[in-house]
């Protein structure tokens, strides 16, 4: 596969994931503000951010896997 290729299929693995990380970081970020701002609603904050750090994770996970095959697949070099 031409490397012009492989750069647009780059270009937008890291467009999707960069669109995939965004929700669960912005729950991220309000629910650290709240865990600062209401001390006892701490332990509801913390466990949100364990379920949304647990969901980036598989998207970045499923993301490097699609990385991975594709460049299996189509021999692009890395």
């Amino acid at each position: 596969m031409p490397i012009r290729d492989c750069d647009g299929q780059i270009q937008r693995l890291l467009g999707d994931l960069a669109h995939d990380l965004r929700g669960p970081l912005t729950n991220f970020k309000i629910y650290l503000r709240l865990a600062e701002q209401d001390p006892q609603r701490t332990a509801d904050s913390l466990a949100v951010l364990q379920r949304e750090a647990s969901r980036m994770e598989a998207t970045l996970a499923a993301m490097l896997a699609i990385v991975e095959e594709s460049i299996d697949n189509q021999g692009c070099d890395t």
